[in-house]
This record gives structure tokens, C-alpha cells and sequence, in this order.
């Protein structure tokens, strides 16, 4: 009798481990990995670009390989705590990348992002995002929901405003990259970020003179917050 082929979810679930790397590794996580290099026709025994901990991975770096998409396996990843997709041809995050809960610290900079999923907010842990030179014109309310970010860089995209919500960063948030956006205004809860110690706004069509924006700045300045109004990365 012909044996069943598992399925990708029954691989991704087994917990026998295997050497397969020159490392112990838990079979799912290696299915994981297989997984996504074969979506650019490779295997993960030609990259060393991830770190393995107690059988898992814990950090991911697929920056210039060229994905046109994050592959949603990425998700069955448990206790990953960095991912670096840096200069690829991504046009969108997808809706899973808010299941790794343990992420926390994503970089996804140089690529052709449109916008972040709602699910981003889901990322209770991060600490660092950095999306920065992609296509974004908005973010997602959610933002405010990531607690533990200390570091949001969002230069050199198309962004045109910002949701009240960033105002919830207040305490852990401590740099903040807008330049080179689209901005023509920003949110009276900017002022809000009591822990900021740098915000970059150059390139935006801000007018610094009006008096809302003084506002804001006379309270970021009250928090020892340097603000950098001319263009830089």
C-alpha cells in the first residue's frame, strides 16, 4: 500500500529533530525554511543567514533575494525574534505576520510596500520596524498598539499623515524617522511621545510656523526630544 504524503501542516507540527544544518534543529522549523527558499528555486543548506537556538530559528535574514511576497510560512516561526527582508520586491506584508507574536525586530526596508496590515499591531514585542524607502502612503491605527517599540524608521516614502494612534507610543518610543515623506500636517498627539529623544522631518511640506506644530514641538522639546528638520536618512 503507497504511503500518504504529509501535508506541509502535519510537517510543520512534527517535533523530532534532525541535523540537517551541522546544528540540531526541530524537523518543523527545517520544513519551515525549505519552505521558503524554494519559493526562489534554492535550499536553506546554501544560506547561513539565520541563527538557530535550542532547535529553532530565531533570527531570519532574507534581504536581497529577490521575493516579490513574504512567504506565509514565515508564520509557523514561534520564537523568531528577527526578520530582515531588506531590498527585496515586496509589495505586501501579509495578514499572518501579526501570528509571530515573538517577533521583535522587523526590517523591511527597500522594498515596494504600499501599506502595513491592520495585523501589525498584533507584534506585542517589537522593539524595532523599519520600513523605510518603500511606496507607504498611510499606516495602520494599530500602530499604537505596538507598546514595546523603542525605534520606528519610515523615511523616504509617500506618506501624506499620521494616525492619532502613534500618540500611544508614548514612553518606549525613542526615534522616529519621518523625513522624506509627504506630510503637510502632523497629529497634536505627536506631542504626546514623552519618551522621544529624536524625531527626522526633513523633506516633508510641513509649515514649521504654524502654531499647531510649534505646540507640538514646544512639548517635544519640554521631553529633551532633538528635532531634525532638514533632510537625512
Amino acid at each position: 500500500m503507497e504511503e500518504k504524503e504529509e501535508s506541509i501542516e502535519e510537517r510543520f507540527k512534527s517535533t523530532e529533530t534532525i541535523n540537517s544544518l551541522g546544528v540540531p534543529i526541530f524537523r518543523y522549523e527545517y520544513e519551515v525554511l525549505k519552505d521558503i527558499y524554494a519559493q526562489i528555486g534554492k535550499r536553506p543548506e546554501e544560506f547561513y543567514k539565520y541563527v538557530i537556538k535550542d532547535g529553532c530559528v530565531v533570527s531570519l535574514d532574507i534581504s536581497e533575494l529577490e521575493f516579490a511576497e513574504l512567504p506565509e510560512s514565515v508564520k509557523h516561526f514561534k520564537h523568531l525574534k528577527r526578520l530582515e527582508a531588506v531590498g527585496n520586491k515586496l509589495t505586501s506584508l501579509p495578514d499572518s505576520i501579526g501570528d509571530i507574536v515573538s517577533l521583535e525586530h522587523l526590517k523591511v526596508r527597500d522594498n515596494q510596500l504600499t501599506y502595513l496590515p491592520d495585523t501589525i499591531g498584533n507584534l506585542k514585542n517589537l522593539i524595532t520596524l523599519d520600513a523605510g524607502k518603500n511606496q507607504l502612503a498611510s499606516l495602520p491605527y494599530s500602530i499604537g498598539n505596538l507598546e514595546k517599540l523603542e525605534s520606528l524608521s519610515l523615511g523616504s516614502n509617500k506618506l501624506t499623515s499620521l494616525p492619532d494612534s502613534i500618540g500611544e507610543l508614548d514612553y518606549f518610543l525613542r526615534s522616529l524617522n519621518l523625513g522624506k515623506n509627504e506630510l503637510t500636517d502632523l497629529p497634536e498627539s505627536l506631542g504626546d511621545l514623552k519618551g522621544l529623544r529624536s524625531i527626522t522631518l526633513g523633506g516633508n511640506k510641513l509649515d514649521y510656523k504654524s502654531p499647531k506644530i510649534l505646540i507640538i514641538f514646544r512639548r517635544l522639546y519640554a521631553g529633551n526630544c532633538d528635532i531634525h528638520k532638514h533632510s537625512r536618512w
